[in-house]
């Protein structure tokens, strides 16, 4: 009978060594940037506020067209992305290719972000940026432009960092990213986007967005990537 009453006592006011579960919210970073691409502003006080995000106008309509197809779409909003979405998207005025670029990252974060949930567990570090990151990402985050090098890294078992793939480097960080300056000229400036349970596995994950470039060179490009620290704290891609 006492130990029911104990148990009782518990349940309605707590017992002195009992822990309340640790949660982690979803979070946007700096990184999150489709805020400042819309023609209206949009106040973010909640996760949810990122559907006003995706309806949103953009601060340019462009024009764009698939490899695969003639046919020439006007998109205006991640709204409109999202109802024609398809591979090898490309802007129809080359010069308008790097601005489509960065709005549809950007759509692709605040579609994964708007269905986060808070993490029940984390072996991130509080700052992301400042982790020595080079040496923890997988090597599918390094910059690889030649397609034969590419696939060479990928079946090539010894090379299993982004610093194994991508040889020596110098940063530097400040408080929105942190870049990278490769010896073959290539350049990775990589963002916090958000972080959260991005794949539904308890775990708190992080969007990271590189941006890539070459010294000298016209190449631009971002791509966004879902990262997770599993418990043995190794770093690893995600799917979502």
């Amino acid at each position: 009978m006492r130990a029911n009453l104990v148990v009782l006592g518990c349940l309605l006011w707590g017992c002195a060594n009992h822990k309340p579960l640790m949660t982690f919210p979803v979070q946007l970073s700096k990184g999150f940037t489709l805020p400042t691409l819309l023609t209206n502003h949009v106040d973010i006080e909640s996760i949810s506020d990122i559907e006003s995000l995706i309806s949103g106008t953009w601060y340019a309509s462009i024009e764009v067209e698939g490899a695969a197809s003639p046919t020439v779409e006007k998109l205006d909003s991640c709204q409109s992305y999202f109802e024609i979405q398809t591979a090898d998207l490309r802007a129809k005025k080359y010069n308008e290719n790097s601005a489509l670029i960065d709005l549809l990252v950007q759509c692709e974060a605040a579609d994964a972000l708007r269905v986060a949930k808070s993490a029940r567990e984390s072996y991130l570090p509080s700052d992301i940026l400042g982790a020595d990151l080079v040496k923890l990402l997988p090597k599918t985050l390094a910059l690889i432009i030649s397609t034969n090098e590419h696939m060479r890294v990928l079946n090539d078992s010894s090379i299993v960092t982004w610093s194994d793939a991508a040889g020596s480097f110098t940063s530097s960080v400040d408080e929105s990213q942190v870049e990278y300056h490769f010896a073959d000229g290539s350049i990775q400036s990589l963002a916090v986007v958000g972080r959260g349970d991005l794949n539904h596995d308890g775990i708190e994950d992080v969007l990271l967005t590189s941006t890539d470039s070459v010294d000298g060179g016209d190449y631009f490009n971002i791509r966004l990537f879902a990262v997770t620290v599993r418990p043995n704290l190794k770093w690893e891609l995600i799917s979502i």
